[in-house]
């Protein structure tokens, strides 16, 4: 088990998405109204970020009580890979700005 503070197992967490998602007044929110939360999501994770675990991710997402949402795993892609990776990841990042347009494109119509 990891390390828990404020009721947060932050166990493998960066100390800033510890910050964004437990403590302060963000923190105290997103815990707050995440089962509340209703907005259309597209979520972005790559499986290979060290910074911010897919699993944390995978948590949020599935406490969201937004009927209209989507998280997309990206195999193998780091923390800052998803929309600019440079060169080891040209075809993803050109996959999932296709992605994300045309999840987009859908919600504008």
């Amino acid at each position: 088990h990891g390390e828990h503070i404020n009721g947060c197992d932050i166990g493998g967490t960066s100390v800033t998405t510890f910050r964004s998602i437990c403590v302060g007044p963000v923190g105290h929110w997103v815990q707050a109204n995440m089962a509340k939360y209703e907005t259309p999501t597209l979520i972005l994770h790559g499986t290979d970020d060290r910074r911010t675990l897919p699993a944390r991710t995978k948590l949020l997402f599935e406490r969201m009580s937004a009927a209209d949402k989507e998280l997309v795993l990206c195999e193998g892609l780091l923390h800052n890979d998803i929309l600019d990776g440079g060169p080891r990841c040209v075809e993803e990042n050109r996959q999932n700005h296709e992605r994300i347009a045309a999840w987009l494109t859908k919600r504008a119509s």
